[in-house]
């Protein structure tokens, strides 16, 4: 970097009432942050949902404890993409969507399936299944755990 002849420019010292105003700001815009969630999340004030295994789901567990796998409801193996998971109570809905064949551009999922699960004495049951299909072929069935 080439160096400047003579003294620094007015403009680029900071003073101690900049810096002050400064952490003024940062500090509004986090208390703010806090305040704020996330579209679509309600917080109950008490633990987690079906997912962490803790809340209303009766998984049990204690409110400062991480969260845990309760259960795989898709299996990986089908090679399905969940594009929409809502929890409505207790019960547990999800759209798959997945490819009729090979062919098929993996831009483009062709199969479309909604899957439902209920949580009953302690684990996911499968309590509703229909499937859209785009084109000709099948997804395999998602199973409960």
């Amino acid at each position: 970097m080439q160096s400047l002849a003579g003294p620094d420019l007015p403009h680029t010292g900071t003073t101690p009432m900049q810096w002050l105003a400064t952490a003024t700001a940062v500090a509004g815009v986090v208390a703010l942050a806090s305040f704020v969630q996330p579209a679509g999340v309600r917080g109950r004030g008490r633990g987690g949902g079906a997912a962490g295994g803790r809340g209303r789901g009766g998984g049990g567990g204690d409110r400062g404890a991480a969260p845990r796998v309760v259960a795989t409801l898709v299996d990986p193996a089908d090679k399905l993409s969940v594009r929409d998971l809502t929890l409505t109570g207790r019960a547990l809905s999800a759209t798959l969507s997945g490819y009729s064949s090979t062919d098929v551009p993996r831009c483009c999922p062709d199969v479309h399936k909604a899957a439902k699960w209920q949580w009953q004495n302690g684990k996911f049951v499968e309590s509703e299944l229909s499937a859209e299909k785009d084109a000709e072929g099948g997804l395999p069935a998602a199973r409960g755990v």
